[in-house]
């Protein structure tokens, strides 16, 4: 269910458009991924991304709007550009964990000529563990109210973002005092997903600088807890 801020920030949207598989758009998109640029036009009937070559191939994905729980369009009709390279990098982020039968949601929001395509998803491990989008750097913000961690990256006019509400089953413990804000090198964070894959919990904290410490719990085989541990300096303003 959406939290109050979450709502208000949707009316500030012409268009959200959630679904519970993130892979039923992604193996639409890929069948008609031969050029980067690609047409989306919105209606009420759902989203048609077009893709053509030279005016020579013309390639058409229809993604019906039943597919989405909610699909919620405010104008009549509603077109767009995107580089359809990086959203399914984007989309990769989101659905290509390995946990077999998992299933990981999306949500897609938009708010007009200008801004840019806000792609969210609730799923911490899998953002982490395989975050390779077109950009260099990647922001960590927690905020204590509503209580959420949020991690975002932006390049090529696409904007990643995962949240995670200091509620959620996900979530056993979330200490927030008062807001911060940091970014760090993706390519540094990207080393530091690695034992995520291995880990059974996973703790996060920063400093007053924006120092991170990312500390990994891990069961042995023969069932012995360890510990690994990643540091990262934050960017430099």
């Amino acid at each position: 269910m959406l939290d109050t801020q979450e709502a208000e920030e949707d009316k500030q949207n012409v268009l959200v458009a959630k679904i519970d598989n993130v892979k039923n758009v992604s193996q639409l998109l890929k069948a008609v991924h031969f050029r980067e640029s690609a047409m989306v036009v919105v209606t009420s009937d759902g989203l048609k991304v077009t893709v053509e070559d030279s005016k020579c191939v013309q390639a058409n994905a229809f993604i019906q709007a039943d597919m989405f729980q909610p699909f919620v369009l405010s104008e009549e009709t509603l077109s767009f550009k995107i580089n359809l390279s990086v959203l399914l990098d984007c989309l990769n982020i989101f659905g290509s964990g390995s946990t077999a039968g998992a299933t990981t949601a999306l949500k897609m929001c938009y708010a007009g000529e200008g801004h840019p395509l806000v792609i969210v998803s609730d799923c911490l491990r899998e953002a982490l563990a395989e975050m390779d989008v077109d950009c260099d750097v990647m922001e960590l913000v927690f905020c204590p109210s509503p209580p959420r961690l949020q991690l975002s990256a932006v390049g090529a006019g696409m904007e990643t973002k995962v949240e995670i509400g200091g509620d959620s089953e996900l979530v056993e413990l979330f200490q927030c005092p008062r807001t911060s804000s940091s970014r760090y090198r993706l390519a540094m964070m990207k080393l530091s997903g690695k034992p995520l894959a291995q880990s059974q919990k996973v703790s996060l904290r920063t400093d007053a600088r924006g120092f991170l410490c990312l500390q990994y719990m891990i069961k042995t085989d023969d069932g012995h807890i360890c510990f690994v541990e990643f540091f990262c300096s934050p960017e430099e303003e």
